[in-house]
């Protein structure tokens, strides 16, 4: 066998390979991309099933405190109205503001999580594409080399 066409099968198996290396490699990061856009999802929805348990958590704290409020303001026979009845709402005020806050922060992490999943699923996307320009890339510079001399 002629020398010149050896050198030439073994440019051209070596293309081959580049071009199948440089798809798989490009499946590979862009499934590695995926699951990484799997978890923020999941890391975004964790962020309101824990502000919801958070809410929780400061309407028992809030109710707590109002009890003994009342139980205070029964103790002291000064009676629930005027300056008393002020007091407890104000409290009741200030625990549902801080429901309002903590949800508010739980959305603001689930909105994070959920971009950064965005992220992921169009870097995924933009890895796949590259891997095909990439080696359709390859195939068209060792089509050159051979038939364009």
């Amino acid at each position: 066998m002629d020398p010149l066409t050896i050198l030439a099968g073994i440019k051209l198996g070596s293309s081959i390979l580049s071009t199948v290396g440089g798809l798989s490699q490009g499946s590979e990061d862009a499934a590695a991309q995926r699951l990484a856009a799997e978890r923020a999802q999941a890391n975004a929805r964790a962020a309101i099933r824990k502000g919801e348990s958070d809410v929780g958590m400061v309407r028992r704290q809030g109710g707590r405190v109002m009890g003994a409020q009342r139980a205070a303001i029964a103790q002291s026979g000064l009676g629930a109205g005027g300056t008393n009845a002020a007091l407890v709402a104000e409290s009741a005020r200030n625990m549902e503001a801080d429901v309002a806050n903590t949800r508010m922060e739980a959305a603001l992490r689930a909105a994070d999580a959920a971009d950064q999943a965005r992220q992921f699923r169009q870097q995924a996307s933009n890895t796949k594409k590259a891997s095909y320009i990439g080696a359709a890339s390859n195939i068209l510079s060792t089509a050159s080399r051979f038939y364009g001399g």
